[in-house]
């Protein structure tokens, strides 16, 4: 029996063409049948125009309420977030919080790749709640890197992180360096 190619137009399925079985391949692994017209490669990247911005790319949400009362430098509870800048890419790495209280002076807030410092925030809270964002721009390098963020209080106080509401770290690609 051979099969039929179709597809919906309209809201209705059309014969395109008649065919091979396989004349449509959907799969990871290149086809072997010689009557295969049209190959769906489940595991290839999707292709992307090089010269838009891709949007948010990688995010790592705050997974828990912290809160600090020592000057001391600590981790912000994100979850686990590896992604590599690419080459000739432009990205905005941002630090959301909507409900944050400061009330220990000058604050760090620290992005780390591979718990190497790449940019530092400095912030002095007003005391009360309010919300943050800190943003940074970097080209990419190709380096592969475990993302993080610390904070460090500048004086003995109080600051409170809240979770939820989306807050946490975003990394944006913003678009090529170059354009082609």
């Amino acid at each position: 029996m051979v099969g039929v190619l179709k597809a919906r137009v309209g809201g209705s399925w059309v014969d395109i063409a008649a065919g091979a079985i396989d004349e449509v391949w959907v799969g990871p692994d290149a086809p072997t049948d010689p009557n295969v017209q049209m190959w769906y490669d489940t595991d290839a990247p999707a292709v992307q125009d090089p010269n838009v911005a891709w949007g948010v790319v990688a995010r790592a949400l705050q997974t828990a309420t912290q809160t600090l009362t020592s000057t001391s430098e600590v981790a912000i509870p994100l979850a686990a977030l590896n992604y590599t800048l690419q080459n000739g890419r432009r990205y905005r790495i941002s630090y959301v919080n909507r409900a944050i209280r400061n009330n220990a002076g000058q604050t760090s807030l620290n992005v780390k790749g591979n718990g190497v410092a790449l940019n530092t925030f400095w912030w002095t809270g007003p005391g009360g709640w309010h919300s943050v964002v800190c943003e940074a721009y970097r080209d990419g390098d190709g380096v592969a890197r475990a993302w993080t963020m610390t904070i460090a209080p500048g004086t003995t106080g109080e600051i409170v992180l809240n979770d939820g509401d989306g807050g946490g770290l975003y990394i944006e690609d913003v678009g090529p360096t170059v354009r082609t």
